[in-house]
């Protein structure tokens, strides 16, 4: 195996499907292998969470109407729980109302799509998930840097005396 091709397998992201019809969850699955991700599925809420800390998924899309344990509540404990709670999850849902859209998001959810979506439509989902992970990584490893003491305002706290925010080199 080639230096890229073991880079590239390093970089693949890993994709949870928590949806309990099956036929739903093979197409999520095949979209998002065909979008280049490996995938997980689960039938069921605990299930999904089960496997979510065995596994460490990169995301996880999740049906809310599961049985054993609905989506919303698997979404809470996966982010009440320290070693998942940094898994992006996006709610995919047949429900519309405002209220379910609005406890997904109380719950932890990052995004919400409504069934049926378009196959582009879910996969620009996922890459906008992972992009907003990937800049809140390297914000929170900036700060990391700067010991906290960054400021992330328009200017510098003392923007005169400076011509940075950090001098340390990231």
């Amino acid at each position: 195996m080639s230096v890229a091709a073991a880079k590239s397998e390093l970089d693949r992201k890993t994709v949870l499907i928590v949806e309990d019809d099956e036929d739903m969850n093979e197409l999520i699955r095949a979209l998002m292998k065909g979008a280049g991700y490996d995938t997980i599925s689960a039938m069921d809420g605990i299930e999904g969470i089960n496997l979510a800390m065995e596994r460490q998924p990169d995301l996880i899309l999740m049906d809310i109407m599961l049985p054993e344990l609905d989506g919303i509540k698997a979404c809470e404990r996966l982010n009440k729980e320290t070693s998942t709670m940094a898994i992006p999850v996006i709610m995919v849902s047949a429900k519309r109302d405002v209220h379910t859209k609005l406890a997904s998001f109380v719950a932890g959810a990052k995004r919400y799509i409504t069934k049926p979506f378009g196959v582009e439509e879910l996969v620009d989902e996922v890459k906008k998930t992972f992009r907003q992970k990937r800049i809140t990584e390297d914000i929170d490893a900036y700060r990391d840097k700067c010991d906290g003491s960054g400021d992330f305002g328009v200017f510098p706290s003392n923007f005169e005396n400076r011509t940075d925010v950090c001098d340390k080199e990231i």
